[in-house]
């Protein structure tokens, strides 16, 4: 299953708020009271086949900069310990918390893809998030689709407002 959260139906409150941003904090968030964004851009294996059709270096380029505007950012504390991401989120150096935009999971007997980045509002100038999504599909109709990674699905709601 490929799940896309719908942007802003993710928890994201209190003192755990992350606003993701597509350039990085200016300075650091100590100096500018936590002034949005509170991120450091993105990090990922550009090898990963959920990738390969998606053409990016290891770190942010401006195929991302939607994506990372609209994003809401993955606690993957929340999902258990040590979980690594597909795309990883970088939280800025005060708190360091680890956040991914896209993680595979075993869910019970199914294999779950999240991408908390919107890749469904329709619109024609966003190629970008559609060959995302593609590159995403394709990947999970591939055999190499095999998460490694194990979750209950109580985790996966417990992200997501009531």
């Amino acid at each position: 299953m490929l799940l896309i959260p719908i942007f802003g139906t993710m928890k994201n409150e209190g003192k755990e708020a992350v606003t993701v941003g597509f350039s990085s904090i200016f300075w650091n968030t100590m100096w500018t009271n936590n002034q949005p964004p509170h991120t450091l851009g993105i990090l990922c294996d550009p090898k990963h086949p959920a990738l390969a059709h998606f053409p990016t270096d290891f770190h942010s380029n401006y195929q991302w900069q939607y994506a990372m505007l609209h994003c809401n950012a993955i606690p993957l504390h929340k999902l258990g310990d040590n979980i690594q991401p597909i795309v990883r989120i970088i939280d800025n150096w005060f708190t360091a918390r680890s956040l991914g935009m896209i993680v595979e999971l075993k869910v019970g007997e199914g294999k779950l893809l999240i991408c908390s980045a919107d890749l469904n509002t329709p619109d024609k100038n966003r190629p970008e998030a559609r060959q995302l999504k593609n590159s995403l599909l394709n990947y999970m109709e591939s055999e190499a689709f095999n998460p490694g990674q194990s979750v209950e699905i109580a985790d996966v709601w417990a992200l997501f407002k009531k």
